[in-house]
């Protein structure tokens, strides 16, 4: 029996799924942020953000504030929405 909780591929399938779903639904969206990596991560939070920019959702910076715990996430919020200053950032 595969456990969800550790299989991150199969976790991403799911929301994916629910968010087809029920696609006015945000925390199917939202959820994967707080455990993908890499260029999942990073193309699900452009996603995020640009929708969320787009729509004028107040409460934006409050939805991706617990990813700001991890320092990784913090850098790929970063390096990802501010390419051409991506030398100086850091």
């Amino acid at each position: 029996m595969i456990n969800v909780a550790d299989d991150i591929p199969t976790r991403l399938k799911l929301y994916d799924d629910l968010a087809k779903t029920h696609p006015r639904a945000a925390a199917p969206r939202r959820q994967p942020l707080y455990f993908a990596e890499g260029d999942e991560l990073r193309a699900r939070l452009a996603a995020w953000i640009t929708i969320g920019l787009r729509k004028g959702i107040p409460s934006l910076f409050k939805y991706i504030l617990p990813l700001y715990t991890q320092p990784s996430k913090v850098r790929r919020i970063l390096l990802s929405r501010f390419p051409e200053k991506r030398e100086n950032m850091f």
